[in-house]
């Protein structure tokens, strides 16, 4: 992967222009992010859909499929895995959720026995003339 960065602008220096070589084409992407993780996050990408195209590249090296549809059957293998990403997502704060009305419920009962317990802790312990001063 091939990555040029410079400043875009004395106004916008927050912003970069980063070339990226995508697979075998033959103009780079030039894009504009912005600096920090969006930048490295762009470089990232760049690298796994180049090391997946090159998967395909070598599994289908006796010529069965051109360039352009190994680069089809990864950007329709990155939008499956992003999609299983938000499912995943999905899933994760519903489990969480239910977790969070778990430890609610638990506490509420606690509480409650909490208020039935303790009185009649008190009334057994006053017959007993016992004095616990935390109760």
């Amino acid at each position: 992967m091939h990555l040029t960065l410079e400043r875009i602008g004395a106004m916008n220096d927050d912003r970069l222009k980063i070339t990226l070589r995508i697979a075998d084409l033959k103009t780079p992407l030039a894009l504009r992010v912005d600096y920090g993780a969006d930048e490295k996050y762009w470089r990232d990408a760049a690298d796994l859909f180049n090391k997946r195209w090159a998967f395909y590249k070598d599994k289908y090296k006796d010529g069965l499929m051109d360039s352009e549809s190994m680069m089809a059957m990864v950007a329709v293998e990155m939008a499956r895995l992003y999609c299983e990403m938000g499912q995943d997502r999905k899933t994760l704060l519903a489990d969480l959720s239910r977790g969070c009305e778990d430890i609610r419920r638990t506490y509420r009962r606690i509480t409650v026995r909490k208020r039935e317990i303790i009185p009649a802790l008190r009334q057994v312990l006053r017959k007993d003339r016992l004095v616990v001063l935390f109760l």
